[in-house]
């Protein structure tokens, strides 16, 4: 609804209940006077209600618009990845999400834990550069870099 129709027949009401000659003093006229009133009251407040969904409106465009800037800088930089990269590839146990390890990371000589994103299990171990008997089966060697397969 218009805001600006809802404002003239509320205006028109007050002209038409100003142009009847009633008795003022009556209860009626006061309870129509008292109901036109508070019409106006709420006309007032859909027109300010309106004003500002259209101002969040085209603050939100605004923020999509560089959200989607930002977006397309991110996912080119990811896009610049080495496709030379051998990576590999853990399938959690419990959620099937698919890890993705650089394989570089092995060589460091710091004991580490990899987990699943998704549910945050345990899904890599790093102990003394060798993979337990557990993890073994987990861990096939892809040669698909992750953006690939999204």
């Amino acid at each position: 609804m218009e805001t600006n129709g809802l404002r003239s027949k509320v205006a028109y009401l007050q002209g038409l209940s100003a142009g009847l000659s009633l008795d003022e003093g009556s209860g009626e006229v006061q309870l129509i006077k008292g109901i036109i009133g508070v019409l106006d009251s709420f006309s007032g407040s859909v027109e300010e209600l309106d004003k500002s969904c259209s101002h969040l409106k085209d603050y939100l465009e605004s923020v999509d618009e560089d959200l989607s800037i930002l977006e397309d800088q991110f996912y080119d930089d990811k896009d610049e990845l080495s496709d030379d990269t051998d990576y590999m590839e853990v399938e959690c146990p419990d959620c099937a999400e698919k890890v993705y390890i650089d394989p570089e990371i092995l060589d460091e000589q710091d004991v580490f834990e990899i987990a699943c994103p998704n549910c945050s299990r345990v899904v890599f171990i790093n102990e003394d550069n060798h993979i337990s008997r557990h993890e073994h089966g987990l861990i096939q060697m892809s040669t698909s870099s992750p953006e690939e397969d999204i």
